[in-house]
């Protein structure tokens, strides 16, 4: 371990040297600073490059205390990388830097997340998905997924007729194995807040009725054929099973949804916008065919990231979600009347045309402007509800100001495990029938 002396000041640790970089290793590491002196010494910061985050014990050392910074790195491009950080003391007349290296054999966009000092894995939880596909991408049903914690018992599942199948579980290193008859993969998997989802496919074809068996199949006596027009219907026979029961096409009108995200600097910070991804995400997996999405970014500039009107297309608007990237000022108003001219373009005649404006912290021109499209959605049915990252109390009563013009909900975004809960909850109550 190499220790550099300044002012009294020890930096036990000048580097970190992650070697080959696999979704599966750990991605921090901790700089432990002592302070020798007679006199408390204080951190002021470390200056970090994109993909990186950080968290301090203590930013005050006491006199003959060890205080720790914990750094994380999220690659955002696959191969060797190096960083030389800056990190400023009170006893330090210069920065002294912090050496990262390694090579990287994945890339995100996103950040995951530096853990608290203190947090066990089992405190962060997030939904994991298994999505199982044959080589034409077809699902496959009842495929077992056997996934295993580094300790603990094995949790053991099975997918449904989607080929889909979701699971809690504590941020951390897994090993999992799923299969098929003969078919089977095996893949070792760091769960966080970015990796939350596993696609695999599975060299598998679904075995045939041979002759012998379909000549042993019981012979069922057939109803007489009936001629129809195109104008008839054939009637059901017997009670068709719900495609949808948890958003189903019988209580719920079809939605027009855009999300308007802010993706300002501050975004970066607490894993706000990872957070505001999850909660996208966990209402992608209710929507039906019918419903429409759009996501638009904004911050110094406003982008339609996607668009669907038909046959929702849920992998493209995840993979537009997982791409969002924060950087720049909250230029929101300007945003607030792209986001309503998307809306009027897919607008659904009785369904919930409804778009949500995400953001953290208030609009740096005002909220005026705002205040006028917002009326202006009203006016042709739309509208305008507030997802709250982490919001203070001024920008939460900015935003609650904007949503009482726009006949929509404020709803307040804290904790990865409620935020999808509650957007979804707004959705349903909005879209129903009934309302």
């Amino acid at each position: 371990m190499s220790s550099n002396v300044c002012g009294q000041l020890v930096l036990e640790k000048n580097g970190h040297n992650f070697g080959t970089l696999l979704r599966s290793s750990q991605n921090w590491f901790d700089i432990p600073i002592t302070n020798n002196n007679q006199n408390p010494a204080y951190i002021f910061r470390i200056e970090l490059d994109d993909g990186f985050d950080a968290k301090f014990s203590n930013k005050k050392i006491l006199p003959g205390e060890t205080e720790v910074i914990r750094v994380s790195y999220t690659p955002r491009s696959k191969g060797a990388f190096s960083f030389d950080l800056p990190l400023y003391a009170s006893s330090w007349a210069e920065p002294e830097f912090v050496r990262v290296k390694g090579e990287s054999t994945f890339s995100e966009s996103g950040i995951i997340p530096c853990p608290a000092f203190g947090e066990s894995s089992a405190q962060r939880m997030v939904n994991f998905a298994v999505e199982v596909i044959n080589s034409e991408g077809l699902p496959i049903d009842n495929s077992e997924v056997i996934i295993q914690p580094s300790s603990g018992e094995e949790i053991s599942l099975k997918t449904n007729e989607y080929g889909q199948v979701a699971q809690g579980l504590a941020y951390g290193p897994y090993s999992m194995i799923i299969k098929k008859d003969d078919a089977r993969f095996d893949t070792l998997m760091q769960v966080n807040a970015i990796n939350d989802m596993l696609t695999v496919r599975l060299n598998y074809t679904a075995p045939e009725l041979t002759v012998q068996a379909a000549q042993e199949e019981p012979i069922e006596e057939k109803e007489p054929i009936v001629a129809v027009s195109e104008a008839s219907t054939i009637p059901e026979i017997g009670n068709p099973v719900e495609e949808y029961p948890e958003f189903s096409l019988n209580e719920y009108k079809p939605n027009n949804l855009v999300f308007l995200v802010d993706v300002s600097t501050s975004m970066k910070k607490d894993g706000k916008l990872d957070l505001l991804k999850s909660s996208m995400i966990d209402l992608l997996d209710l929507l039906r065919p019918v419903d429409r999405f759009a996501l638009i970014s904004y911050s110094s500039d406003t982008h339609i990231i996607i668009e669907t009107s038909s046959n929702l297309d849920k992998a493209a608007c995840i993979e537009a979600i997982r791409s969002l990237e924060a950087g720049g000022n909250t230029a929101g108003a300007r945003a607030v009347k792209k986001a309503r001219e998307v809306a009027l373009e897919q607008f659904i005649e009785d369904g919930n045309n409804e778009v949500f404006l995400a953001t953290d912290g208030a609009f740096n021109e005002g909220v005026e402007k705002a205040l006028r499209e917002s009326r202006k959605m009203d006016r042709n049915d739309v509208r305008l509800s507030v997802l709250g990252i982490k919001c203070g109390p001024f920008t939460t009563k900015q935003m609650k100001q904007l949503v009482s013009e726009g006949r929509g909900g404020f709803i307040p975004v804290v904790s990865e495990g409620e935020a999808g809960d509650q957007l979804i909850k707004q959705i349903k109550k909005n879209s129903s029938y009934s309302d």
